[in-house]
């Protein structure tokens, strides 16, 4: 058991090392904290014999779903917590299917109620055939609220969709780390544990300029690791404007 990023990093450094674990060795290969990227779903039986499974818990309310494997969605523990999805920018039911808010109230902390908490992660219900939300089926989780780009202009800025731009950029078998970073509107830098590639690069500006637009500037930075967060997660993007938040309410204030 360990975090997506460290589980990812052993696998890899498997198959530089060219190291075997026999099948049946492992018993479970369970991944917590961050999103599984495609690499390491795919890695695990491969190299430890058993799909990988998913956790999703906090410090505050502990487990709140389980998938058993990493290819299905999670059930959640709605014996002891309501889940809802809430729309990003409302608190009102998110569209069938599409990512909101992770909200949840304690069914039995009495000591300490959280009553509709905001868990800060982001996520979609399963729906059924007729488009309607499962509610104790989250298809998955997709990353933080705090974890957004801005895109647009100065002027008229816009939040951005990064779980559209995760999805894309999971699609590059060659990179081995990666971190986004906007220095400032239209203006970003990845920073990749990769080969260097002018074919690479070009694949990761075509998903800025597709996902957010408006691109002024696209930089490049190769490491040998991208660093943990204090925290022991691996974080996917990183917003350096100050006050994300504000600029966002400042460009609906011009809008009007």
């Amino acid at each position: 058991m360990g975090m997506s990023s460290l589980l990812e990093r052993l696998l890899r450094s498997f198959e530089e090392f060219d190291i075997q674990v026999p099948h049946g060795t492992v018993a479970v290969a369970l991944a917590v904290g961050e999103p599984a990227s495609t690499y390491l779903i795919a890695a695990a039986p491969r190299h430890l014999g058993v799909d990988l499974s998913l956790r999703y818990s906090n410090t505050e309310n502990g487990l709140i779903g389980f998938a058993r494997r990493a290819t299905q969605p999670y059930h959640l523990n709605t014996s002891t917590h309501h889940v809802e999805c809430l729309d990003l920018e409302s608190d009102e039911p998110a569209t069938p299917g599409s990512v909101g808010r992770i909200v949840l109230t304690d069914l039995y902390n009495r000591a300490t109620p959280f009553i509709r908490y905001d868990t800060g992660d982001l996520g979609r219900f399963v729906t059924d055939q007729r488009g309607t939300p499962i509610p104790n089926l989250l298809a998955e989780l997709v990353g933080r609220r705090s974890d957004f780009p801005i895109a647009g202009t100065e002027q008229f800025p816009t939040r951005g969709n990064l779980y559209k731009l995760l999805m894309a950029i999971d699609s590059h078998p060659a990179i081995k780390q990666i971190q986004l970073r906007q220095n400032s509107i239209g203006r970003f830098k990845y920073i990749l544990n990769a080969e260097r590639s002018e074919e690479l690069e070009a694949g990761l500006r075509f998903h800025l300029d597709e996902q957010i637009g408006n691109i002024l500037e696209c930089n490049f930075e190769y490491v040998s690791d991208v660093p943990l967060e204090p925290s022991g997660k691996r974080r996917f993007f990183f917003c350096e404007i100050p006050d994300p938040e504000g600029v966002l309410a400042s460009g609906n204030r011009a809008a009007r």
